[in-house]
């Protein structure tokens, strides 16, 4: 999402009426509504600050955070280009099933984004361990989340010595991975997608390069 559009909806959740504001978190609001993060969500006129961790808008695929609101456990998610709030396993307003992206998959995320990481050695592992080392005593020390657009900026530098084929291949790759498992398919057929892909990447990188 760009710019200070404001996406505005209403529903009933359990016999009670709510209206939603989305937006792009602005200096302004952070002062009136006293919270911080990458958006801000106003429920029935109280703001939730809503840190994008996963930088999940970007080249990844969706904004996918949790947040509470009236003392319920949900959360907020980028559909496209429509936001919509994931309650007791479901949307609130298109009333589909809500699928959580499973944690095994960044494993294979990982393996995509070596792929251009391992032939920028030694550089790009030094960016990698001194970027990611330096957010997490940050988020220590500040007791606060590292804003994502940093991480992104982390692996952008690291990967950018990897060579235009490795970057293509782990970047597509882990693209096409993350969005695989977001569809209502059985567990095997994700991990089988994943691990081919992640193995046919590979074996293409190790033909070009070796030729």
């Amino acid at each position: 999402m760009r710019g200070n559009k404001v996406i505005k909806w209403e529903t009933v959740v359990e016999g009670k009426h709510y209206s939603f504001e989305f937006k792009v978190m602005s200096i302004d609001d952070e002062i009136k509504h006293g919270v911080q993060g990458s958006f801000l969500l106003i429920v029935n006129g109280e703001g939730i600050g809503i840190w994008n961790v996963s930088g999940s808008t970007g080249f990844l695929g969706r904004l996918d955070e949790p947040f509470v609101f009236d003392g319920k456990e949900a959360r907020l998610v980028q559909l496209g280009k429509e936001i919509d709030v994931a309650y007791k396993g479901t949307y609130l307003q298109s009333g589909k099933s809500y699928i959580e992206t499973p944690k095994w998959v960044w494993i294979f995320v990982a393996l995509f984004f070596f792929m251009p990481v391992a032939r920028g050695y030694p550089i790009s592992l030094t960016i990698v361990a001194i970027g990611f080392g330096a957010s997490f005593l940050h988020r220590i020390i500040s007791k606060k989340k590292t804003p994502p657009y940093l991480h992104d900026s982390i692996l952008v530098l690291a990967t950018a010595r990897g060579g235009m084929l490795s970057i293509v291949l782990g970047w597509t790759g882990a693209y096409l991975c993350v969005r695989m498992v977001r569809y209502d398919l059985p567990t095997y057929l994700k991990v089988l997608f994943c691990t081919m892909t992640v193995f046919f990447s590979w074996l293409l990188k190790f033909i070009m390069y070796s030729t």
